[in-house]
């Protein structure tokens, strides 16, 4: 499980890129192919204009004790600096405010063909639904309804592989829009992730006489995720219960705040730790998840 770190120097004009990865303890070697420049040891990148308009990619390598080989594809990254150049009105200067208009679900293709209107009209920005990978599923209508709106707030990583659309179509919509003086702005899930059905072990939700089982979800992505609901096994990977694993996010059980209710608005503990409608609520007071 990796993800990557970035400090960006204090002009904005360059990064370095460290990718940080936690390695089950069979693995003996990790090496990185930054840009595809060939597998080494080192874990770091110093990103700069060298790059042009194009994005740093990195694929990591696990080898294992017998030798055997693993690699994952990092998310591509693209920096601040690569940003089309946002030519507003002087009057949203200076912090001034201005109004922004949301479009409830509409897809990145459809954003980016408003951007030139948007801007005659006069908006300062336009905010967009989470862009995040997210649970999505042909096989579990919720009371009714197939794929509602707020599966978009469950997220199972942090890959920009939405219900918007693709990574390359959310970067063309925020450069389109910039490049008409329009700011994007988009929502954020980083207090949980997902809620339950995709369960990694057995599960048993109910008496000796009769079980309530349910099939797996699927997401807007490729991304394997593993819930906990009603397990009574330890993980395999983790050796903990309950096996909650989002792999492409690299959490594991640890980094989420045991399972309670949240069923009170005003005690401040469940509001910190409790889980929103059975959603798994991330231990924002690790470091680690920070």
């Amino acid at each position: 499980m990796c993800y990557n770190n970035y400090t960006y120097s204090s002009d904005r004009q360059s990064a370095a890129v460290e990718a940080v990865c936690r390695k089950h303890n069979s693995v003996t070697e990790v090496q990185y192919n930054w840009n595809s420049e060939g597998f080494q040891s080192e874990s770091t990148y110093q990103a700069g204009s060298g790059l042009g308009d194009d994005a740093l990619a990195l694929t990591v390598k696990a080898i294992d004790g017998d030798g055997k080989e693993f690699t994952v594809t990092m998310e591509a990254i693209n920096f601040i600096w690569q940003g089309a150049a946002i030519n507003q009105d002087s009057v949203y200067q200076g912090g001034q405010k201005g109004a922004i208009v949301e479009m409830f679900g509409w897809p990145h293709k459809d954003v980016e063909q408003e951007c030139e209107y948007l801007a005659k009209q006069g908006w300062m920005g336009v905010k967009v639904f989470p862009v995040t990978e997210s649970v999505f599923t042909y096989d579990w209508p919720q009371s009714g309804e197939l794929n509602p709106w707020w599966f978009y707030y469950q997220p199972a990583s942090y890959k920009l592989t939405g219900r918007g659309g693709s990574r390359e179509e959310l970067r063309s919509m925020i450069q389109t829009c910039r490049s008409y003086g329009v700011r994007v702005y988009a929502d954020a899930v980083v207090n949980h992730m997902s809620g339950g059905g995709n369960d990694s072990l057995n599960h048993r939700n109910g008496s000796d006489s009769w079980c309530s089982p349910w099939g797996a979800k699927g997401t807007t992505g490729t991304s394997p995720y593993f819930t906990h609901n009603w397990t009574y096994e330890y993980a395999e990977n983790t050796g903990l219960i309950p096996g909650l694993e989002y792999p492409h996010a690299a959490y594991i059980a640890t980094d989420f705040h045991c399972e309670r209710s949240l069923s009170s608005w005003t005690d401040p503990f469940q509001l910190n730790n409790g889980w929103l409608s059975g959603l798994a609520d991330l231990d924002t007071e690790s470091d680690y998840v920070r």
